[in-house]
């Protein structure tokens, strides 16, 4: 037993048992105190531990602090697969790494009065451990199968040292000692990715007391108004659309974590891109980009996916293939600062995706949706306009591949969550009704697939009339339909209908009535009957009608009742 009081010298033989205890194995100041009272007899105070220890310089590297375990559960959330294994952190001691793992980090946070309340964002979170010299790990094992472990890049499975582009770094450091805002995981709000309320108020200064919500509102706002109400005073929109930029520079360097600024660009693509309002989304996509650029002129988060939506929308090629290029190394950096289930995260997988298909790689634009689509529903919601643009792309790709009921499952799927009440999302809820439609034709299911083009033709001239493409482009399809199964006498009634529509695109109407006459000549429907080709005289004919208000009626036709419900 030794004396109650040791000595220097008993000290220094304890010197290395006790500093591996409180800067090792990170022990309170109380727990070392414990551990030589119960092992070596000592009965010391606190308050003589801690006095030697400054003599051996080691009162500076206390127990990690609170903030740090908080920040460190917040990291672990993010990088963990359905086997339970979760991110490991090398924490820097003053001799070596002490390595935390998940169980830790749970105990010291529940011993933090009110400690999930105070989890900080994922961004700051990252930010705060890398200027500490933290580093994670995420554990790896050939026997899981979970999708992080498939599908991720071998980034994953290492130190996720990261270095910041000039953008993030504008991040401001985070204190340790100051309280840090409560963050709620994304899949709670998964129904406020919905854009349309906000976007058509009036604008919002992006103050510090406004929700993320608003301010990206107050960024894309000006844009859809300009869109979608011909009646705004042009001198307050391009006052507005000037306020809007500044918005957005302010969210890039105040509000970098945003979880709706990618859920806003998607929207905006889908929604405008969708009403063909094209010279709208490229003076979006364009003020947006010279913002981003401006501010951080190399970096990948944000310019990547802006700058290669920008190419894409003005047929810049050679800009869509330097940027495509890049999105892969952008989506596996945004994965590493906001983990796999985010928001942000999941905009620029699409859009990554979304290029693989455009490249005719369409195994591998499955690989990286399909193992995702649980995640889409989950985080997003499964009716919100991205999971359905992800079960659209993986829709084509599954049918370039010529696995058409894959496709048809997805297709189905998508336009069953779409549903027909929301206004904004109508064109694209046709234009999945006609690629839907035209899969079952192929796989000869003709009765289904006619009324998933009744359905895209009604609405395709109730949202762009008969004098676009769009809408000639779903006639046509039907009109292959209506050949197949040998009612030459339906068709021919149905086209003097439209060719009776004051609307009526006249060069439209002739180019299809060539191509039904060159189907027939082809013998399309072989074991049908023959099909009567169109008069030749028909157009010309249509051509010198005197709608009168009968005919007229008959041109704004009704579909017969099950020919309009789907």
């Amino acid at each position: 037993m030794v004396d109650s009081s040791p000595t220097r010298e008993q000290w220094e033989e304890k010197k290395h048992l006790v500093l591996s205890l409180y800067i090792g194995q990170n022990s309170t100041a109380k727990e070392v105190v414990a551990h030589l009272k119960r092992n070596h007899g000592w009965n010391i105070s606190t308050r003589q531990l801690k006095s030697r220890l400054q003599d051996w310089n080691a009162s500076g590297h206390k127990r990690t602090r609170a903030p740090y375990y908080l920040a460190m559960m917040t990291v672990a959330n993010h990088h963990y697969n359905k086997d339970r294994l979760r991110t490991t952190f090398q924490v820097p001691k003053r001799y070596t790494k002490e390595v935390i793992d998940f169980s830790k980090i749970q105990k010291e946070v529940n011993r933090i009065e009110g400690g999930y309340d105070k989890l900080p964002p994922l961004t700051a979170a990252k930010q705060m451990l890398l200027n500490a010299g933290y580093t994670w790990e995420t554990p790896s094992c050939r026997t899981i199968r979970g999708r992080e472990r498939r599908y991720s890049s071998d980034s994953d499975s290492v130190h996720h040292r990261r270095q910041f582009s000039a953008v993030e770094r504008a991040i401001p450091p985070i204190d340790p000692n100051q309280g840090l805002k409560v963050v709620h995981s994304p899949s709670q709000m998964h129904e406020d990715f919905a854009f349309a309320d906000i976007l058509h108020q009036g604008t919002t200064p992006a103050s510090s007391n406004c929700g993320d919500r608003v301010r990206v509102g107050s960024w894309a706002g000006p844009f859809c108004w300009q869109a979608f109400d011909p009646n705004r005073n042009a001198d307050d929109l391009r006052v507005h659309k000037a306020a809007a930029m500044e918005h957005f520079r302010s969210m890039l360097m105040h509000n970098f974590d945003n979880q709706y600024i990618f859920p806003c660009l998607s929207w905006m693509i889908l929604v405008l891109g969708s009403h063909m309002k094209t010279a709208e989304l490229q003076e979006f996509l364009s003020s947006s980009c010279q913002v981003i650029v401006d501010k951080d002129p190399k970096g990948l988060t944000y310019r990547v996916p802006f700058c290669y939506t920008l190419a894409v929308q003005t047929g810049d090629r050679q800009g869509k293939e330097e940027y495509g290029n890049q999105l892969e190394q952008c989506h596996d950096q945004i994965r590493l600062v906001w983990g796999s289930a985010h928001p942000n995260t999941l905009v620029v997988k699409s859009i990554y995706a979304w290029d693989l298909l455009e490249a005719s790689q369409y195994l591998r634009a499955i690989e990286v949706l399909e193992p995702e689509l649980q995640t889409f529903e989950y985080v997003m919601g499964a009716d919100d306009q991205l999971t359905i643009s992800c079960q659209a792309i993986l829709a084509r790709a599954y049918q370039m591949r010529g696995q058409l009921e894959r496709a048809i499952e997805l297709l189905t799927q998508a336009i069953k969550s779409l549903g027909d009440f929301r206004t904004e999302f109508k064109p694209t809820s046709y234009r999945l009704h006609l690629r839907l439609g035209t899969l079952l034709a192929q796989t000869g299911k003709l009765s289904e697939a006619e009324r998933y083009l009744w359905k895209a033709v009604n609405g395709r001239i109730d949202v762009f009339g008969l004098g676009e493409a769009k809408t000639w482009s779903a006639i046509d399809e039907l009109c292959k339909l209506l050949q197949q199964t040998g009612r030459t006498e339906e068709l021919n009634r149905w086209l003097q209908v439209w060719g009776r529509h004051p609307e009526c695109s006249r060069r439209d109407l002739a180019d299809l009535s060539l191509r039904i006459s060159h189907r027939a000549r082809e013998g399309l429907n072989q074991n049908q009957n023959p099909t009567r080709r169109p008069s030749e005289t028909m157009i010309h004919r249509l051509g010198r009608v005197n709608c009168s208000p009968t005919d007229q009626a008959l041109a704004k036709f009704q579909l017969p009742p099950w020919k309009r419900v789907l």
